[in-house]
């Protein structure tokens, strides 16, 4: 039988958004899948609780917490400047709003900067301090991603059988474009899911601002074999010497063939997943500010229906090119226990709101009386019996049994994380580094790698503690690229006393490693089989050679 417990974070306020911090376990009724739970674990949270800086590591000693704080964090917030998904200049504009919100930072509150362009960068980890996050941000440009379409102009050779010929060429190369789309999502959901694995570590809720023009959770492809039939046969008539005539029909059927669909929802669902196992809410806000019936961005419209007559005309907006992006963000705060802002300029005013969400949380624990672990999606659903409040939490969790992955899918997952600019902190990993060889030859390093205390799931069977990890070393140059890696699973079969010393001091492994030419950094990352928790470890060599 698989006992799992289940942790929600609610936040309660009254009609005029103001936290409400004397409800007792009695005041609330959790319900999942419409079953009434027993609140097993009840505490209330607050964010102007001060927790204190963990102590600085000993030379050549690297740590996935090293930043981090002791106790409660309940007011960590993570900022990411989503520069794959908006126009250059709703980053700037955005970049502005940020600043302005720096400018006012309250002494409670603990801010991250990450962005994300071709890949994701941290500008500044966690501080209260607002001085280096404004330097930091200041400094930084917003820069046009390769996954963002540019836009393009209607041909205007004055020869309307030529401007037709092109148009068709730049209707079929919008299907590439299309890609672009599925690539930027990817690249997204990606990203998302690395800021949870870093975030994991950290006690408490924790929030995650993305500031985004965001994706659609559904894309239109167009249908290009008819066109293709067309575009062949003006160029063999071209090729040939002859005259390619269109007919005005023919044209208006070019516009209007049926577009293919793509479905989003599996990378959102996966994205909120990995949010929840952080117990990170997800607040977006979108980046392009407000928006009227009409639009003007040339990257947003069509590029035949640009230019007419060389004057540049507005557009009218549709939900499915405009708003269908509000839909994943609103899907992915309701799943997570965020709040989407959209349709106004005050980006400033709109973190300031997320952060002031998380002043009092209440933490409800239960042990779910199912046992239908099925991997599925169950619903939860948490009232007040106190009248004229309001509650927000996240929507659910996805009912995962026991079944571990198979070492391909576990290879595959523990690559990602090594891919990371993050380290991922579901798992506390210490690594204590002694360098050995001669560096001018092949330098060889003793690795002495500690897993946190608590942080390993152990069974006892027939006497024994039982566990798995399974462990991925990766050696990168400096661009970044893998130069050779490691896998190996770890069977744990544990006595008590071994066990009792786990618990205690953490489970200890050595590694030998020999480094190879070019080498830059090593990667250790370890995953937990039976949680699930992922932990990653980055050793920069260039602090062991000098």
């Amino acid at each position: 039988m698989t006992i799992r417990l289940i942790q929600v974070n609610v936040i309660v306020q009254d009609s005029k958004g103001n936290p409400i911090s004397d409800l007792t376990r009695d005041d609330f009724l959790l319900l999942d899948e419409g079953q009434e739970q027993e609140i097993r674990i009840f505490s209330l949270e607050s964010s102007h609780r001060f927790p204190v800086l963990r102590e600085p590591l000993p030379p050549n000693t690297f740590s996935n917490r090293s930043g981090q704080h002791t106790g409660a964090l309940t007011s960590a917030t993570a900022i990411l400047l989503d520069g794959i998904n908006t126009a250059v200049l709703d980053q700037a504009r955005a970049k502005e709003e940020l600043i302005r919100f720096l400018e006012h930072l309250q002494p409670q509150d603990r801010v991250a900067l990450y962005t994300l362009s071709d890949q994701l960068r941290v500008l500044h980890d966690f501080t209260d301090d607002a001085a280096p996050l404004l330097e930091t941000l200041k400094h930084y440009k917003g820069q046009p991603s390769a996954y963002r379409d540019e836009p393009k102009k209607e041909p205007d050779t004055k020869r309307a059988q030529l401007d037709a010929w092109m148009r068709l060429g730049e209707q079929m190369a919008r299907h590439e474009e299309d890609l672009f789309w599925v690539q930027r999502v990817e690249r997204t959901a990606e990203a998302l899911e690395a800021i949870s694995n870093h975030l994991a570590g950290l006690p408490g809720r924790k929030n995650l601002i993305w500031v985004s023009a965001g994706f659609p959770i559904t894309l239109g492809f167009e249908e290009l074999s008819e066109r293709a039939d067309v575009f062949r046969e003006w160029m063999d008539k071209l090729a040939s010497g002859g005259d390619v005539t269109v007919e005005s029909a023919q044209l208006e059927a070019l516009d209007s063939f049926p577009r293919m669909r793509h479905d989003f929802s599996r990378a959102i669902e996966r994205v909120a997943r990995a949010l929840n196992h952080a117990n990170l809410a997800i607040y977006p806000v979108d980046a392009r500010g407000l928006r009227g019936p009409f639009d003007t961005d040339p990257a947003l419209m069509q590029p035949w229906a640009r230019i007419k007559g060389g004057i540049e005309r507005p557009r009218f907006q549709t939900v499915e090119k405009v708003w269908g992006s509000i839909d994943t963000m609103e899907q992915l705060a309701e799943r997570t226990g965020g709040r989407a802002f959209y349709n106004t300029n005050d980006i400033a005013k709109a973190v300031r709101s997320a952060i002031d969400d998380t002043r009092l949380t209440y933490v409800l624990g239960y042990y779910p009386s199912h046992n239908v672990w099925d991997g599925k999606f169950r619903g939860i659903k948490v009232q007040v019996k106190r009248p004229g409040l309001r509650v927000r939490h996240r929507r659910g969790y996805f009912a995962l049994g026991d079944k571990p992955l198979d070492e391909k899918q576990t290879e595959v997952l523990l690559r990602e994380a090594a891919r990371s600019p993050m380290e991922a902190s579901g798992l506390g990993l210490t690594a204590r580094v002694e360098k050995t060889g001669d560096p001018a030859s092949q330098m060889t390093l003793r690795v002495r790698l500690q897993i946190a205390p608590n942080d390993i799931t152990l069974d006892l069977f027939e006497g024994f503690w039982i566990g798995r990890l399974e462990i991925m070393l990766v050696q990168r140059d400096a661009e970044g690229q893998e130069l050779w890696s490691d896998f190996r699973v770890l069977n744990l079969r544990l006595p008590t006393a071994s066990y009792e010393r786990v618990e205690r001091q953490g489970l200890i492994l050595n590694r030998r490693v020999r480094i190879a030419a070019g080498a830059n950094e090593v990667r250790f990352c370890v995953r937990d089989a039976r949680s699930g928790a992922l932990g990653s470890v980055h050793i920069p060599l260039g602090q062991l050679l000098r």
